[in-house]
């Protein structure tokens, strides 16, 4: 039944069409007017920088830190498994903490690997479940941090006795934490930026779309594509013979119709 009303509404959203008609819908007045001449797209720059991150493009910081935290996940898991005291438990392994790092493990590689999947289909949606983990990591890390931090201050404020070598101190709490949380934040920029710049595409691909099936409803009507420096010529109103403001940038907009 989902793929059904998915299909459908995909079905739908394809027969996108434009109308010239004063209110665009079947069976209203038709306009008078001469066809459009003109309709303005605006123009789509890959290079903008709003789609940058790091001093390269999104999508190739999103690639890195998709990489980089594959690779620590995998890393972490192999890790964890030589260095924990397995021998320390009586049966000779501890199966929720093998549970709790395989689960680390797969939620790591799967979510990374969303990630890449998501660069090559040029797809924002595969890139959510990265920026809620990220996001969610970072937000823990934080708290726990603080209340680290505190206990840490708090204890030395209190008592006199010699520290412990295996305590941490509060700059060496301090150095890794905000290191740690320092990356996520990089790597979850550049994957918010992505996603942005994919969104952004998405948007203009479908602009594209509904121009072309409105030129060919009207083959003499040019497609003419709008730089953000560039201004459209504005348009009167033959009645009132009174300037109108002309149309922000993003908006599709036949060039003789006027603004209601």
């Amino acid at each position: 039944m989902i793929d059904r009303l998915t299909g459908w509404l995909k079905r739908r959203s394809e027969n996108s069409q434009v109308t010239y008609s004063r209110f665009g819908l079947p069976g209203d007045e038709v306009d008078e007017r001469a066809p459009p001449t003109q309709i303005h797209v605006a123009h789509f720059d890959d290079d903008a920088p709003e789609f940058r991150a790091f001093f390269t493009h999104s999508t190739r910081a999103a690639a890195v830190a998709a990489g980089f935290g594959l690779s620590c996940s995998v890393f972490s898991f192999v890790m964890f498994l030589f260095e924990f005291r397995w021998e320390a438990h009586g049966g000779g392994a501890d199966f929720g903490t093998l549970i709790g790092s395989l689960l680390f493990l797969i939620i790591g590689t799967v979510v990374h690997w969303q990630v890449l999947i998501g660069i090559r289909k040029e797809s924002a949606m595969n890139l959510i479940p990265a920026i809620m983990v990220y996001s969610f990591l970072i937000i823990v890390e934080l708290v726990i941090y603080i209340l680290a931090a505190n206990h840490i201050v708090n204890s030395s404020l209190l008592f006199t006795y010699p520290p412990d070598k295996n305590t941490p101190t509060f700059l060496t709490l301090s150095v890794f934490y905000l290191t740690v949380m320092g990356v996520q934040a990089a790597m979850l920029l550049s994957i918010c930026k992505a996603r942005t710049y994919f969104e952004a595409k998405e948007a203009h691909r479908k602009e594209v779309q509904i121009a072309e099936n409105g030129k060919r409803q009207n083959p003499q009507m040019q497609i003419v594509y709008v730089k953000p420096t560039e201004v459209i010529a504005p348009m009167t109103s033959d009645a009132e013979a009174t300037v109108l403001t002309s149309p922000p940038p993003r908006v599709i907009l036949a060039a003789n119709d006027e603004i209601a």
